[in-house]
């Protein structure tokens, strides 16, 4: 069995991406996560882009970051996840959720000049592979397309290749 991590976090100019993985975060993995976003939100940063399948923080995990105001899109093939984030929307969040074939719309919700959405869907693509601990190779990460095709697919898909 693989040894997955849950989370894969990192600034990448004025944005945060958090990357899950097929597993829910450990509390000292989310508590990393959560100074690691207190101490970005006190400087510059001003969005934050989610990647998952599905799996997410729980109540009190959430709870955590409840506070931190951040424009948030949260890209997931899960209907029940993009549902919860449409309903915390409704209650003043500002955030908003995408399927996984709409990295360029999360990326334009969060401000995002178009020039920079290949670099971040370069690194979400190596963030989403290290986090079933898959490798990019080079060749991989100059490809666009491939780097959509691992952006888009499903961990299980990707752990299958």
């Amino acid at each position: 069995m693989r040894d997955d991590k849950s989370i894969l976090f990192e600034r990448h100019g004025k944005l945060i991406l958090l990357v899950h993985g097929r597993i829910a975060p450990t509390k000292e993995e989310w508590a990393q996560y959560v100074t690691f976003l207190q101490e970005a939100a006190e400087q510059d940063v001003n969005g934050l882009l989610v990647l998952t399948d599905g799996v997410g923080p729980d109540s009190t995990q959430r709870r955590m970051v409840s506070s931190i105001e951040l424009r948030t899109a949260v890209v997931t093939h899960s209907r029940i996840a993009r549902g919860i984030v449409t309903a915390l929307s409704w209650m003043g969040a500002n955030i908003q959720a995408f399927a996984l074939t709409q990295i360029d719309d999360s990326l334009g919700f969060l401000n995002v000049p178009a020039d920079d959405h290949l670099a971040i869907a370069r690194r979400l693509a190596a963030m989403r592979l290290a986090v079933i601990r898959l490798p990019l190779s080079p060749a991989e990460e100059g490809s666009a397309e491939v780097v959509n095709e691992i952006v888009s697919s499903s961990l299980d898909a990707l752990a299958k290749r």
